[in-house]
């Protein structure tokens, strides 16, 4: 029993000690997609002119993101473009700088109008659907695959399967094999959205709450012009009244695409309700702001 004993440690030992590299290898490939996908999120939400837009893919290899060809990105599939995003020169466990997929609906271009309604996201992971944006890991090479410099910027030498075929559908999978070793990271439609709407909702209620410091009470519903209506207490956001008219929110529609009534305020105009696609928030005179999302 001893000696059986000190063979299962000794065993689990050698997988422990064998299965180190690997663990490590896996790790800091998560840890670069993450933070890729961490810095796309944060882009989004942060863009002044159109919030919820990504950057166009890099296609020389140089973690700049390439300049617009007329209103459409040069390639929708290209390297993540660190420099752009304010990261270092991130790279998987192999070494390898990471690729990019970006849905074109979302490319950060004048007269493309972002908004949580309109941007679907037009790429797709497996079967899910309305993704933004895809990140890659290639990891190494893959026969026949040939990376060198003259293919450096190369999808097919680097992506596998239909990760390098040119189209929109991508995928991943939950263990590497001979011919895929891809790991990828989606960031969806819901994921970017859900954040710009916070965003947006603490916008609008800053402007609402100037306007309360003013008149000492909030704004009636809009109408379809953003303009207070006496009287009226549900309708659009009266973003006209509250000077927000000229803003990036009212170019990209964020104020009128919605299905849904987003604004109602009660009788005494001292508790306003404000609801986007995924978020509502609520204000009532002396109190926080509260938010919440589904």
């Amino acid at each position: 029993m001893l000696v059986f004993i000190v063979m299962i440690s000794v065993m689990g030992l050698v997988w422990l000690y064998a299965s180190l590299p690997v663990r490590a290898s896996t790790t800091r490939t998560q840890q670069a997609l993450s933070l890729a996908q961490t810095a796309l999120i944060g882009r989004a939400v942060a863009d002044a002119n159109r919030v919820g837009s990504l950057p166009c893919p890099d296609t020389n290899n140089d973690g700049v993101a390439e300049l617009l060809a007329g209103v459409q990105c040069p390639s929708y599939i290209g390297r993540l473009p660190w420099r752009t995003l304010g990261l270092s020169d991130v790279r998987d466990a192999a070494g390898e700088r990471l690729w990019y997929a970006l849905s074109p609906d979302a490319r950060d271009a004048t007269g493309n109008i972002i908004n949580s309604v309109v941007t679907i996201g037009q790429l797709q992971i497996n079967t899910s659907p309305q993704q933004l944006a895809v990140v890659f890991a290639p990891h190494v090479v893959i026969a026949p695959q040939l990376r060198d410099n003259t293919q450096q910027n190369n999808v097919g030498q680097y992506l596998d399967g239909s990760n390098a075929n040119g189209d929109q559908v991508y995928e991943s999978r939950n263990s590497d094999d001979a011919e895929f070793n891809d790991q990828v990271r989606a960031i969806s439609q819901v994921q970017v959205f859900r954040q710009a709407e916070k965003h947006a909702l603490q916008q609008f209620v800053s402007a609402l709450q100037q306007y309360d410091a003013y008149y000492h009470a909030y704004a009636y519903a809009g109408n379809a012009l953003g303009d207070a209506q006496t009287g009226q207490l549900t309708g659009y956001i009266p973003y006209a009244t509250l000077n927000l008219a000229s803003s990036s929110w009212a170019q990209n529609h964020w104020f009128d695409a919605l299905a849904n009534v987003p604004y109602s305020v009660n009788a005494a105009l001292d508790s306003v309700e404000m609801q986007l696609r995924y978020c509502v928030v609520k204000l009532t005179r002396g109190g926080a702001p509260m938010v919440q999302c589904v």
